[in-house]
């Protein structure tokens, strides 16, 4: 029987034999994680740090349950605790008629505006290996691709974030 993820759970990402990324599953809704990965690596399981925040946060997405169902990425632990500081994702999403915003758990907000529409992202899934080789990537385990730049964390911070639109309810 394979791991089921919660919110909360922070796991590693092994870069190599003697290193792993540390990243958490933030938020999820029917089966979809949106998980982050942070700006902290450990040697060991142990050394979890209290570093787990948005400003350590350096790549995010969303992705699926496998390589934490099959025990790739190992779990460490769970916090909850820091999980109110991180800004609800939000997307945009095309109708027959308009564009609207939508939360991580598809609560259907507003029409959005045209600077909204230009500003935020449609709502994509990645395969948990793309995660796992943005992260390794990004600590320079292996060569930079271009096409994760759309995992970097800073997008989802800057449209995520509750000043950015203050009039959403969540």
């Amino acid at each position: 029987m394979g791991v089921k993820a919660r919110v909360g759970d922070v796991f590693l990402i092994p870069l190599d034999s003697q290193q792993s990324a540390v990243g958490q599953v933030i938020r999820e809704h029917n089966g979809e994680l949106f998980c982050g990965i942070f700006d902290v690596l450990v040697s060991e399981s142990s050394a979890v740090t209290d570093e787990l925040n948005p400003s350590s946060l350096v790549l995010c997405a969303n992705t699926l349950d496998a390589k934490l169902w099959h025990g790739d990425w190992p779990l460490v632990g769970n916090r909850r605790n820091n999980l109110g500081a991180f800004p609800t994702p939000i997307y945009k999403v095309d109708t027959l008629s308009k564009t609207v915003i939508v939360s991580f758990e598809d609560k259907r907000v507003r029409a959005a505006s045209k600077d909204d529409a230009a500003r935020l992202r449609y709502r994509t899934v990645v395969a948990p290996v793309r995660l796992e080789m943005a992260t390794k990537a990004y600590f320079t385990r292996d060569a930079w691709d271009p096409k994760y730049e759309e995992l970097l964390a800073g997008h989802y911070l800057e449209t995520g974030m509750r000043r950015r639109f203050p009039r959403l309810p969540f």
